[in-house]
């Protein structure tokens, strides 16, 4: 029951907590509060109505007055924002809370990030309490974060379940970081039990070592066998002196092939037209993966654009065509611009993949670039560009003496954004209760859906977030909706400020 759950005087530190934070929720809407308490029941079903329904059922649950709160519950079942009173149920009682409930309730919030939050208390007071079971129960999903994984391993771990444990605590461990202290005691009981494999310590040493974090190299030796000390000390060694890459190494092959692989990428930052006479000697020893091969390639190519001592020109022209990696061409490409290269910069366009050729950058460059024969072709171009609105549009307008459109027609807001996501709904709600750090994450955890970022932003802009709105208009990649990309806040005060001073508006916008 209820009541029991919620006291008014806390019997622990966690009901302290959860109080306080009941409390929060409630203060910054009291005042609805009280004017909530003194509507006539039945509340009719309007938004408005809700939210005060939504703001008395949080008050009682602070109060511990229960069968009132499980009837306004259920009046609010349809309610946006019913999950927020379902994880503060759970919150307020974690020690009795049941994996059954927890699992229900996950279903429940579905992609809200209060999901994986309320997971989270749930799991760590379970960590306390050594309900080991239920903790296994509740994290037998895929989308863990590191901390949530590593909890799971330390109950597999103690369930005797080691198995199940392991991969889950090689990937954690297996990081060219330090770990998180909540993985702390999943470690420890690790190491007790087996601890990590030559295989996986080496696995780390590699991504120590291309995260430059030289202290974890050396910590790492302490879970080495006696044989892969000495591999560690070499590849610790040639960390330190990648211009010494071509000696020999101890170890097994493979550990000899990783530390010539890491050698040559920490030389090619260095000295690349080093690193590629370091290859090209090293490939007669060793069988390189084609992903070491392209990856080594691809930090020589790289380097060599800008640095003095390059590797050959003609080696750096065929790796570019042969790697066909739209960012180094583009970085070879502005070398062609720089240097007026219009013929040099024709060929390697065609390196690009279609759909970096026909962005406006890139076919504004290439109209620049336009040999003989292709003025029909640069002019068309130019005109088509011109029509649309973004920087190259503006100087695409410029070469041909236009004046800048801004493309022939401007979106208009529509009258309201009545998408029905239930993203936007709870953000839209979050935001009339004043809950704007819960709006924030839930607004935030919305962007990664294209489909859902639009109604974002124009929820956002009807609710005066301006830079909500921009971030979510970029990551709908609404690049056409100037008055969410664009917004003018100050409409009235510019336009006093033109008349005062005989300039446009847009003159004092820009």
């Amino acid at each position: 029951m209820l009541t029991s759950m919620f006291n008014v005087v806390p019997t622990n530190s966690r009901t302290v907590r959860s109080a306080c934070l009941l409390a929060l929720m409630c203060s910054s809407l009291f005042g609805l509060s009280a004017v909530a308490e003194s509507v006539p029941e039945p509340i009719e079903g309007t938004l408005e109505n809700s939210r005060q329904k939504f703001q008395l059922a949080v008050k009682e649950l602070r109060s511990g007055a229960g069968p009132r709160y499980q009837s306004l519950r259920q009046e609010l079942a349809d309610y946006p924002l019913v999950m927020y009173l379902d994880a503060l149920v759970i919150e307020g009682n974690l020690h009795y809370a049941t994996a059954d409930a927890m699992q229900a309730f996950m279903a429940s919030a579905g992609d809200s990030p209060l999901a994986m939050r309320t997971l989270r208390s749930f799991v760590r007071h379970k960590v306390e309490d050594r309900r080991w079971q239920t903790i296994i129960e509740v994290t037998e999903r895929s989308d863990l974060s590191t901390e949530l994984s590593c909890h799971r391993a330390h109950a597999l771990l103690n369930k005797r379940r080691v198995s199940n444990a392991i991969p889950l605590l090689n990937e954690a461990w297996a990081v060219g970081k330090s770990q998180i202290k909540a993985c702390d005691p999943a470690f420890k009981a690790w190491f007790k039990h087996s601890g990590p494999t030559d295989e996986v310590v080496w696995a780390r040493a590699l991504k120590a070592a291309d995260a430059r974090n030289s202290y974890l190299l050396r910590y790492l030796q302490r879970f080495a066998s006696n044989d892969l000390k000495r591999s560690l000390a070499d590849l610790a060694e040639i960390y330190r002196r990648p211009d010494r890459v071509t000696q020999k190494v101890r170890g097994r092959a493979v550990h000899q092939r990783d530390i010539a692989y890491l050698g040559v990428k920490r030389l090619a930052r260095v000295n690349p037209g080093k690193a590629f006479n370091a290859l090209q000697e090293l490939t007669k020893r060793f069988e390189f993966e084609a992903d070491q091969l392209a990856e080594m390639h691809s930090l020589i190519v790289r380097h060599s654009l800008f640095a003095k001592s390059a590797a050959p020109a003609q080696w750096v022209l065929e790796q570019l065509m042969a790697l066909d990696d739209d960012e180094l061409t583009e970085i070879y490409l502005r070398a062609k611009i720089d240097t007026a290269d219009w013929t040099g910069f024709r060929e390697a366009y065609t390196w690009l993949s279609a759909e970096k050729q026909n962005t406006d950058e890139w076919r504004y460059w290439r109209a620049i670039a336009a040999g003989p024969g292709e003025a029909e072709f640069a002019q068309t171009t130019f005109e088509q560009l011109a029509e649309g609105r973004g920087f190259h549009a503006y100087l695409a307008a410029t070469t041909l003496a236009k004046p800048l459109s801004l493309g022939a027609t401007l979106h208009v807001l529509e009258e309201a954004a009545t998408a029905s996501h239930a993203v936007v709904e709870r953000v839209s709600e979050l935001l009339a209760l004043g809950m704007d750090w819960e709006a924030r994450t839930e607004f935030r955890a919305g962007l990664n859906v294209s489909e859902i970022a639009l109604p974002l932003a124009e929820l956002a802009a009807s609710r005066g977030r301006h830079s909500w709105a921009i971030e979510a208009a970029a990551a709908a990649g609404a690049w056409g909706r100037v008055d969410l990309r664009f917004p003018v806040v100050f409409e009235a005060e510019f336009q006093n400020a033109a008349e005062e001073s005989g300039l446009p508006v847009e003159a004092l916008l820009a």
